[in-house]
């Protein structure tokens, strides 16, 4: 029974991974998406 505890806690650590990642990738979409409204906004002006 340990060998399969052993086994499932590294599948759980890659699912926390890849939620960090895809959420670090969506906070960086966002900052280049308003960085580049600022760039056009700052040109209008």
């Amino acid at each position: 029974m340990s060998a399969l505890n052993n086994e499932r806690s590294p599948m759980k650590d890659n699912k926390k991974l890849v939620r960090t990642v895809s959420l670090v990738l969506a906070v960086l979409m966002v900052l280049t998406i308003f960085s580049s409204m600022a760039i056009q906004i700052a040109y209008l002006i």
